[in-house]
């Protein structure tokens, strides 16, 4: 039986973003629980097979220029608004089309989930949106990390939780396996995911180790490419199915992630449901969640040396050792990805604007 109606603000729900991938799993958490769900999404790429979760485009899809999309959704979001009023609208992320929502929609119950690492100068959240922030009535971040950069950098008033990111459970056994010397990334591929970093490294080490390294994402990945030059090992395989996706994480040694920039990446979260460690940077709430757990190795952003550091270390272990660092990662997956601690926090949200 529906509770009540909430709808979903995001610029998309799919499966190739962690904003996108958020926006999907938050609709079926919230359908989960009992609730009418809506989502309304620039970008739809995945068609939810729910019963009470319907998904609304844009009611334009040309104009991009002028954003007309991004208007024409949030036309339609304040129409549903004012026949069918929901309990609060749920926005992911700092985007134009969340702004606009912001600006037009001061009288709707609005909370914000922040994606990004929210850091002064983040090309992901949209100019001018922190002003108009007051206007939300909660503010969420996936980490404590993430809190206390919203506190300090988008002077922010109101209330401010806690929601961290969760993926699909992974029912995996955690067998023993033989390194094959393959490091795999997932993700968008932009400079700022750190590829020089990555690149840089791998040459460093090129003398000492054979490391191979898929790439899978969208993304520009010429530039990507022309950046791994001398690079003979290093393979670009786009965006792929879910078959071909199984086959590249069953043969990954490590998921390495050399970002510049994170919030709370999913994609680690995902590695780990496969008992797969991580390679990755002390960004956002990375150190947070991964520091103290032997399922990562950390190096500081754009330092190539220390990177490199850690791929020799993660490949002059014993078997025994790289072992017991998949068991840590499936372990930690585990205890971050908790299904009924996530509905708790949902449940506790949703509690706050019964009286509303």
């Amino acid at each position: 039986m529906n509770k009540s109606r909430i709808y979903i603000l995001s610029s998309a729900i799919g499966v190739a973003g962690g904003a996108d991938k958020a926006t999907k799993l938050l609709a079926t958490a919230y359908s989960d629980l009992g609730f009418n769900i809506s989502v309304f999404a620039t970008s739809c790429e995945v068609d939810i097979q729910q019963k009470n979760i319907n998904i609304y485009g844009p009611i334009l899809n040309y104009g991009h220029r002028w954003k007309l999309p991004q208007l024409s959704l949030i036309i339609r979001l304040l129409f549903f608004s004012v026949i069918r009023k929901p309990k609060f609208i749920h926005c992911v992320g700092l985007t134009y089309e969340i702004k606009l929502l912001l600006s037009f929609s001061k009288w709707q119950n609005i909370i914000i989930w922040e994606t990004t690492e929210a850091n002064k100068g983040n090309r992901f959240v949209y100019p001018g949106i922190v002003a108009k922030l007051k206007h939300a009535k909660l503010l969420l971040a996936p980490s404590e990390t993430i809190k206390n950069n919203i506190i300090n950098n988008y002077n922010f008033n109101g209330p401010i939780g806690v929601l961290p990111f969760w993926t699909k459970w992974e029912e995996v056994q955690n067998k023993l396996k033989k390194r094959t010397g393959k490091l795999l990334y997932v993700g968008r591929l932009d400079k700022d995911k750190g590829f020089d970093c990555l690149f840089d490294a791998l040459r460093i080490i090129k003398q000492q180790i054979n490391i191979k390294l898929d790439i899978c994402g969208r993304g520009n990945v010429d530039l990507i490419q022309k950046m791994a030059y001398g690079l003979d090992d290093v393979q670009f395989q786009g965006f792929v199915d879910n078959r071909k996706m199984t086959e590249l994480y069953n043969d990954a040694d490590f998921i390495v992630l050399p970002s510049k920039h994170e919030g709370y990446p999913l994609s680690l979260i995902e590695a780990c449901g496969k008992s797969i460690p991580i390679i990755a940077s002390r960004v956002g709430s990375i150190p947070e969640v991964y520091e103290n757990s032997s399922a990562g190795l950390l190096f500081n952003a754009n330092n190539a040396d220390e990177l490199s550091k850690c791929i020799l270390l993660a490949y002059s272990e014993s078997e025994e050792a790289y072992n017991k660092r998949r068991e840590s990662a499936r372990e930690l997956y585990e205890n971050i990805n908790n299904s009924t601690y996530i509905k708790v926090k949902l449940q506790t949200i949703v509690d706050q604007f019964n009286t509303s």
